[in-house]
């Protein structure tokens, strides 16, 4: 699936699911909760407790995510509640992820993404 340059072994500062996105949290990682936090990378079909060790894929890549609502194919996506994607919108300070590669019905549906952490708005 992907490069191991791509992958670091980073560690939990809370349950961390699968296919989610992260960011820092005083050095540790956590599932993002808005569109404003800087992604770092996401997990993939690895789940951790907090303080556990898991792999954290980075950079861009075709990747796995989950989604918290219906998105169409080929839209860019942004961060969400509980590290989950939405289809992205506007705003001052607010990131895209990535762009959607297959199509979403609903909340919890897995898709592929072309990631790309923390991509700025104009530059998407």
């Amino acid at each position: 699936m992907s490069d191991p340059k791509n992958i670091q072994s980073v560690t939990a500062g809370a349950a961390v699911g699968k296919f989610r996105l992260l960011q820092n949290d005083s050095g540790d990682v956590i599932q993002a909760t808005a569109a404003t936090q800087v992604i770092l990378g996401a997990s993939q079909d690895t789940s951790a407790d907090s303080g556990e060790k898991f792999p954290m894929y980075l950079g861009a890549q075709v990747l796995k995510l989950t989604a918290s609502a219906a998105i169409a194919k080929h839209v860019r996506v942004m961060a969400t509640t509980g590290g989950k994607i939405v289809t992205f919108t506007t705003g001052a300070g607010v990131y895209a992820c990535g762009v959607a590669l297959e199509a979403a019905a609903a909340d919890g549906d897995v898709i592929e993404v072309s990631f790309n952490p923390s991509l700025n708005a104009e530059d998407a």
